[in-house]
């Protein structure tokens, strides 16, 4: 197979988490999975903050985007995230995705997800529609009867702090599909100030 004909790397743009972080995660993930709702949890290593979803890209428009990304990215400061607070996305009654919360008092992440979302629209990627809320995703619950108990504690762990995330690179990362789960691999990296 010559290499115009190898599939493109589904590739996104990250934060990777500090061992501080992924292990208090991977202990609230050993808290919550003694239920009945069925859940796809994450693998510990594949923990991340999504920055912004790049899909199947060919490898010249990538590296045009971490071309731009260095020119803009690098003046911005390093910056602190806290980790904090389990939710869920969709309805209260029918959650499909648990998550923990990422937020920064300064402003710099949103700054940082605009500027990311401005340089890739201007290359054609399309942006979503939604709100951009960082965050981690822990699991993802499958259709089927829900654990009453594991919903209740939920609400009790709603308020957790795993603490302070130091930012000071952003990765572009590929996802090897495959049978087992998701792999990922990085790609490139862009050094904040």
């Amino acid at each position: 197979m010559n290499q115009s004909e190898l599939p493109f790397p589904r590739a996104f743009l990250s934060l990777e988490l500090n061992s501080e972080i992924r292990d208090g995660l991977v202990r609230t993930l050993r808290r919550l999975r003694f239920t009945t709702t069925r859940v796809s949890w994450v693998p510990p290593e594949n923990l991340h903050v999504t920055l912004f979803f790049l899909g199947d890209s060919p490898p010249e428009r990538l590296a045009e985007l971490m071309a731009r990304l260095r020119q803009i990215v690098p003046p911005l400061p390093a910056f602190d995230c806290v980790v904090a607070e389990l939710g869920t996305f969709g309805s209260p009654r029918s959650p499909r995705v648990v998550w923990a919360g990422v937020t920064d008092p300064s402003g710099c992440l949103i700054r940082l997800i605009e500027t990311i979302q401005q340089i890739a629209a201007a290359l054609g990627w399309p942006l979503e529609k939604r709100e951009n809320r960082p965050h981690i995703t822990l699991g993802r619950i499958k259709p089927g009867p829900r654990d009453p108990d594991w919903t209740r504690r939920l609400e009790r762990d709603r308020s957790h702090s795993w603490g302070i995330l130091p930012v000071s690179r952003l990765f572009l990362m590929q996802s090897h599909l495959k049978p087992e789960g998701a792999r990922y691999s990085i790609l490139d990296e862009v050094v904040l100030a």
